[in-house]
């Protein structure tokens, strides 16, 4: 019964190909920049498009060689293959509340790459933006968490950095949409931070 499972998977996986990561390498997903590590020392993996596993859950590789040795990295790259909302994102890792966002910065702030976490912090704020424009003071925490473990984070800026983020959170609120494309709290905040010289350059 394995056996067959595992060639249907391969099977599925199939026409998902992208590329094969070779043993003891890593390199960003080209879908979504997820830094993907193969610690096997013999076997490759192969990285794939988006693809639903048995238990419904959204992969983007699988742990067997592509079949078909194929490499259309830099293609994937350039078109995306699959438009995903906010709430999509959020939904894949479980976040329905801030509570539940918390948590999951702090599980993974060391595990996930800082693009990967910017762009679901900047989800959770799509969907919730009207709540924010009156209760955002735990937004305010969740940022100032992440600077702390930032080799920028100047710990004598610390009152400093925290007046400045409750005032930034506020003010860029006001002054964006939620329809907006260019959509990023917290790397404005980062630039802002640094006009302000409380972060090491």
């Amino acid at each position: 019964m394995n056996k067959r499972i595992i060639k249907d998977e391969i099977e599925y996986f199939k026409s998902k190909e992208i590329y094969n990561l070779p043993p003891s390498t890593k390199m960003f997903h080209p879908l979504n920049l997820s830094l993907i590590y193969n610690p096997d020392t013999t076997n490759p993996l192969c990285l794939t498009k988006f693809q639903m596993d048995k238990n419904n859950n959204l992969n983007i590789l699988s742990k067997y060689k592509c079949n078909n040795n194929v490499n259309s990295y830099k293609k994937n790259l350039y078109i995306p293959v699959i438009g995903l909302e906010s709430i999509d994102l959020l939904n894949m890792y479980s976040i329905q509340s801030i509570d539940s966002l918390n948590i999951f910065i702090e599980e993974n702030n060391d595990k996930i790459n800082f693009i990967t976490m910017n762009r679901i912090i900047n989800s959770w704020i799509r969907v919730n933006f009207e709540t924010l424009k009156n209760y955002n003071s735990y937004l305010e925490k969740i940022f100032f968490k992440l600077f702390e473990n930032d080799k920028a984070f100047n710990d004598t800026n610390e009152t400093s950095i925290k007046k400045e983020i409750k005032y930034f959170i506020d003010y860029w609120i006001t002054k964006h949409s939620v329809d907006e494309f260019n959509f990023n709290l917290f790397d404005d905040l980062i630039k802002y931070l640094y006009k302000k010289n409380l972060l090491n350059k």
